[in-house]
């Protein structure tokens, strides 16, 4: 057996062998115990300790994974335990003297609570990327994290932090990319806090509960690069203050946007990528705004977009990707796209779209480009 192999084996049986002892500990009672609980306990016990015991043998296997992926990482400065179950305090405990690691992917864990997390904080002062994806964190995992002072990316993606939660990143200096998608509980109170992280970069809000009034914070986040607002009930009357934003590149809109805050959008010079699939309320006449920006090379169309639509497109001469989801758009107006000297790929929804994209601009792909 080789050496490496060989220290593994050590490693995930000491680390079976303490839990194994701490799972005794708790199932322990002794016979006077039982007789003074009756009959009824004793099964109601026996009937537990073959449950937690089925339970160990039945992720061992992933148990095992967790420890040989530790071992296999003593060396890196990076480590993921993406997807799996059984990942107890003890073992974030034991991740915490990894002083070295700057990458750690908890996404769709389970088996730690609060207090393993906080573990991560007290000895992981290199972690510049941290990724809480799908795992059932929530404020108080928060509390302590501006220890992390080297952390430059926060994913809390489909998490139960709320408003209350994004208090504890202030003390955050180094972050430039914070990810909330799908965080129901953030609203608009909660970007007070995110607009004092002056270094942020990226920030994704897709499918919370933050509106207009929000944004007036993100406008202080002048070095913003890529803003994801889908989903969320931002409107017009946000969008004024995101005109400070002169760097951001990249941007995607909700449904709640028209027209009238198209004349924002054609204000952010710096603009190469698009979205606005969401905001089927906006006509070809918001589009007569986006002349302006001759960076944009990445556009995703309001869906349903018609030929009056197309009639705006064909002015922007630097467009490479272009979505159209569910347009009804037809020949003589996709011709219109033909005086794009840059066009490579159409993401045509439905066979028949993409049909028509072939046959009516050779040399262009018509197929599901991701546009952002």
């Amino acid at each position: 057996m080789e050496k490496g192999e060989n220290d593994t084996m050590k490693l995930d049986m000491a680390a079976m062998k303490r839990e194994l002892e701490a799972v005794k500990r708790e199932l322990s009672l002794t016979r006077r115990e039982l007789q003074a609980r009756g009959k009824e306990k004793s099964v109601e016990h026996k009937s537990r300790a073959l449950d937690v015991a089925t339970e160990m043998r039945r992720s061992h296997g992933e148990r095992k994974e967790i420890w040989e992926r530790i071992h296999r990482a003593s060396h890196s400065t990076s480590l993921s335990f993406r997807g799996l179950s059984g990942l107890s305090n003890a073992i974030l405990g034991h991740i915490s003297t990894m002083t070295h690691l700057e990458r750690l992917d908890l996404t769709g864990c389970s088996g730690f609570s609060a207090v393993g997390i906080k573990h991560l904080y007290d000895g992981l002062s290199r972690l510049e990327l941290l990724t809480l994806n799908r795992t059932s964190i929530s404020d108080s995992s928060l509390e302590g994290i501006g220890a992390l002072r080297s952390l430059q990316q926060l994913n809390l993606e489909y998490t139960d932090v709320t408003d209350a939660g994004l208090a504890h990143l202030v003390n955050l200096p180094s972050l430039t990319s914070l990810e909330l998608l799908g965080c129901r509980d953030v609203t608009s109170a909660g970007i007070v806090h995110v607009g004092r992280l002056r270094s942020l970069q990226d920030l994704i809000l897709r499918r919370t509960r933050v509106a207009s009034p929000g944004m007036a914070h993100v406008g202080q986040l002048t070095g913003l690069r890529h803003f994801d607002l889908g989903e969320t009930e931002v409107t017009d009357d946000g969008l004024q203050h995101l005109t400070s934003l002169t760097k951001l590149t990249v941007l995607a809109l909700p449904c709640g946007i028209t027209d009238a805050g198209m004349v924002c959008v054609g204000r952010l010079q710096s603009i190469h990528c698009l979205n606005l699939e969401e905001a089927t309320r906006v006509t070809h006449e918001g589009l007569r705004h986006l002349t302006s920006l001759t960076h944009l090379s990445f556009f995703a169309a309001p869906a349903g977009m018609g030929d009056a639509g197309i009639e705006e497109i064909k002015r922007l001469t630097d467009l490479v990707s272009l979505g159209l989801e569910n347009a009804t758009v037809t020949k003589r107006g996709l011709k219109g796209l033909r005086s794009l000297p840059h066009l490579k790929h159409v993401k045509a929804s439905g066979p028949g779209l993409q049909r028509m994209v072939k046959a009516t601009l050779p040399g262009v792909e018509a197929d599901a480009c991701t546009i952002l």
